[in-house]
């Protein structure tokens, strides 16, 4: 059930809630299995099982409604399992079943043979018919017709979902054996307090979004920074400025505060939201913000749904008529940058792609990637900005505008 994640951030404890409530339903499913074969008769395991299964069937499609949608900041783990529960949980209850069912029922009418050979056979018709399926709606998703099938973005995203995971095993096991760290750096500070100011790692002067800063008109700025890590951008606020920080892990905002002085010194209004970026600006009253950056890209598990049409519709709300997004799109597995350019041609907005490859002196600062996106063509003419961007690099092969429905990380993947 993709379609409901961005609801909840898709952030790694939603898929791990999702885990957690699959696997003890399976359990849930094997049990049930187990104690019916031993407590009824064959014919009263058929009849009951039947009914199950057919009130199962009687719930599909299974299309959660808006009202599931949470309305605060707090831990979704309850409103997730309860989702799950009531939208899809009899039909994986009976799914999950009826496979030891079957095998039971085989090794009862066949005495002396193995019923095993059921489990592997489905395995063996299942595998192809997902991969298959999944290219077949894939590729309908591409040439959408009236008469496309409405289950194919799901199955989609399921074929896309079962490779990604294939690759980012093999990889990480190819990591793990060449002592490679994948894990990207979240903040620096000097503690020097003469240089406890330096915007430092992706963040300096030249990047992409320290350009768009030093460009962005005089006077009270509102700023909204989704990715809070050390603070850092904090550096860049003026008396006169409002910062508003988006962070999801506690963690970076207990360190933010207690470990580094970026946000602490800071000179601005400053406010610091909880929870899901996405959820959080959806709940929210327009902010105006003169800039909105977006920095949680950098790893290799990224929010996808921070990057789809939808959420820049909501990112568009939040942004004056003359504001810019910018995007940290450094990254050394996926080129988000077709993404981005879709981004911008379905929004009408200007998009310029900034590299920083800081000076051999510079061992404060990273090289850094920046996509910026406005309509306000005064900023993206700016000396600076127009020496220092290029066009989105364009790939062989075409990406499609990633939606909440639908989105590959295949089709970005870096040719490391």
């Amino acid at each position: 059930m993709p379609g409901f994640l961005p609801w909840f951030g898709g952030g790694p404890g939603v898929w791990t809630t999702c885990l957690l409530f699959f696997q003890v339903l399976l359990l849930a499913g094997y049990a049930y299995a187990h104690v019916t074969s031993r407590q009824l008769k064959l014919r009263h395991q058929i009849i009951v099982h039947v009914i199950l299964l057919g009130t199962a069937l009687a719930l599909l499609p299974i299309t959660p409604v808006d009202a599931w949608k949470p309305r605060g900041d707090g831990q979704p783990v309850l409103a997730i399992l309860a989702l799950l529960a009531v939208n899809i949980g009899l039909p994986y209850f009976v799914l999950s079943s009826t496979s030891p069912l079957l095998q039971q029922w085989y090794s009862r009418s066949h005495p002396g043979a193995s019923p095993y050979r059921l489990f592997a056979l489905s395995n063996a018709g299942a595998l192809p018919l997902v991969l298959l399926g999944g290219l077949y709606f894939r590729f309908a998703e591409q040439s959408p017709t009236e008469d496309s099938p409405p289950g194919g973005r799901t199955n989609g995203i399921l074929f896309v979902l079962g490779a990604i995971v294939i690759l980012l095993l093999l990889r990480a096991i190819w990591l793990r054996k060449n002592n490679r760290p994948v894990s990207p750096m979240h903040g620096a500070q000097f503690t020097d307090p003469a240089k406890a100011a330096w915007p430092t790692i992706y963040y300096g002067e030249e990047s992409g979004v320290g350009l768009a800063l030093r460009a962005l008109p005089a006077g009270g700025r509102r700023l909204g920074l989704v990715g809070l890590g050390a603070g850092t951008l904090a550096t860049y606020a003026r008396p006169e400025d409002s910062v508003h920080f988006y962070e999801i892990d506690p963690e970076m905002s207990r360190l933010a505060a207690s470990t580094f002085t970026y946000v602490t010194n800071c000179r601005a209004k400053l406010e610091l939201t909880s929870g899901d970026a996405r959820l959080s600006l959806e709940c929210q009253a327009p902010q105006g913000f003169d800039l909105l950056a977006l920095d949680a890209f950098s790893s290799d598990a990224i929010p996808v749904h921070l990057l789809t049409a939808e959420a820049f519709e909501v990112y568009r709300r939040h942004l004056k008529t003359n504001g810019v997004i910018a995007v940290h799109i450094s990254n050394k597995w996926l080129d988000l940058e077709p993404v981005l350019a879709n981004v911008a041609a379905h929004f009408n907005y200007q998009l310029v792609v900034i590299d920083h490859l800081p000076a051999a002196d510079q061992w404060w600062l990273r090289r850094s990637t920046w996509a910026l996106l406005t309509r306000n063509a005064d900023l993206i003419d700016a000396p600076a900005i127009r020496a220092a961007g290029r066009p989105a690099g364009v790939k062989a092969t075409s990406v499609p505008l990633w939606t909440d429905d639908f989105s590959s990380l295949v089709q970005i993947l870096q040719n490391n």
